[in-house]
């Protein structure tokens, strides 16, 4: 149950910072969802997902 709410409160948390990066130019990510958005694209990347410009 613990590691089930872990992994639900962390992607709702990807997903609100994936929202305001989506705003960009309108709203910019502050430096702390800048932080995060890293680390979801190195997490992504190790899973073998593969981003294009």
């Amino acid at each position: 149950m613990g590691n089930d709410y872990r992994i639900v409160v962390e992607r709702l948390k990807a997903d609100g910072v994936l929202m305001v990066v989506m705003q960009i130019p309108s709203q910019l990510p502050t430096e702390k969802q800048c932080l995060f958005l890293l680390e979801i694209l190195d997490k992504d990347r190790l899973e073998g997902m593969v981003l294009t410009p």
